[in-house]
């Protein structure tokens, strides 16, 4: 299963660089932007998956841990055709190569007096930024969610239908489950779980995991009928790190859905222009004891 996942990573990314070639003169950014105006602030995105672009923005200006999923895409009404023209010559009759019709977003919302700390705040800022969304025409309808040790999630909940009309459907991380309760590394335990989704609700899933991180840990979990998110977010939670789940609609390379795991972090940029990002548990880590050499995961 793991060399499986490994060969569909390199798939995706290599899939998603030839896309890049095929889109249209649409003018894409890499990164959001948060600007501050006073007490305003106003995030930039545009991106065939704006929202979550938007999202990681806000998450690096302020380092909060935010979840991200996507919603069960299927319509045309919520796709792009990016399909090679000569290609498309040769095959009139084929469904062709496709993205988001994801564009330009932008929200403004009252910035909070204490970003760090305020699980409040931090509600009424997502909240804003994802009715902004909802209302902007981009792919998809997205609600909030509170989760477990006082993070969020932002989770699709509509999308078009085949006439353009939208409708509801269910949060794929909420499909019931069961795996066998046992101590298992963390980075396996995701694996198995993407094993028992994709057989429950025929998605094809890739992986991808910024370093690491889930090899150093060894929980003890498992459940009969039990939400895949549940078992996602006890599986990291093991980890002591704040790491963040993003699941999005990424059809390339045989896979439907991405499943992402990366650490909070924020972001920096210097005088040059040039960007870094800092965990944020090693930030805080070095701003309590600066002598020590050896911040956490190290």
């Amino acid at each position: 299963m793991r060399s499986i996942f490994s060969v569909l990573t390199f798939m995706l990314i290599a899939s998603q660089a030839r896309a890049q070639e095929l889109r249209p003169a649409v003018k894409f950014v890499e990164h959001g932007t948060v600007q501050h105006r006073g007490t305003l602030a106003l995030v930039l995105a545009s991106d065939t998956h704006p929202l979550r672009q938007a999202l990681e923005a806000v998450r690096e200006e302020y380092g909060w841990v935010v979840d991200y999923e996507d919603p069960s895409f299927h319509s045309e009404h919520d796709f792009l055709d990016i399909t090679n023209p000569e290609w498309r010559a040769v095959h009139p009759g084929e469904r062709g190569q496709r993205i988001l019709s994801g564009g330009a977003f932008h929200s403004e919302y009252a910035e909070p007096p204490n970003t760090a700390t305020s699980v409040v705040e931090e509600e009424k800022v997502l909240n804003k930024i994802v009715a902004d969304y909802n209302q902007s025409g981009n792919p998809g309808k997205f609600r909030v969610v509170r989760e477990p040790g006082g993070r969020f999630a932002v989770i699709g909940a509509f999308v078009k239908d085949d006439v353009g009309r939208d409708e509801y459907v269910n949060p794929v991380l909420d499909t019931l489950i069961s795996i066998p309760i046992e101590t298992r590394s963390a980075k396996e335990t995701v694996y198995l779980i993407l094993d028992q989704l994709s057989a429950k609700t025929g998605i094809k899933f890739g992986y991808i995991e910024w370093g690491n991180t889930l090899l150093r840990s060894r929980p003890t979990l498992g459940g009969e009928n039990v939400s895949a998110r549940s078992l996602l977010l006890q599986a990291i939670a093991s980890v002591n790190r704040p790491l963040i789940l993003e699941l999005s609609y990424n059809p390339f390379a045989g896979v439907e859905y991405d499943l992402q795991i990366r650490i909070a972090s924020l972001a920096k940029t210097d005088s040059a222009g040039r960007r870094t990002t800092i965990p944020i548990d090693r930030l805080q880590y070095k701003l309590i004891y600066p002598q020590n050499a050896k911040p956490p995961g190290q």
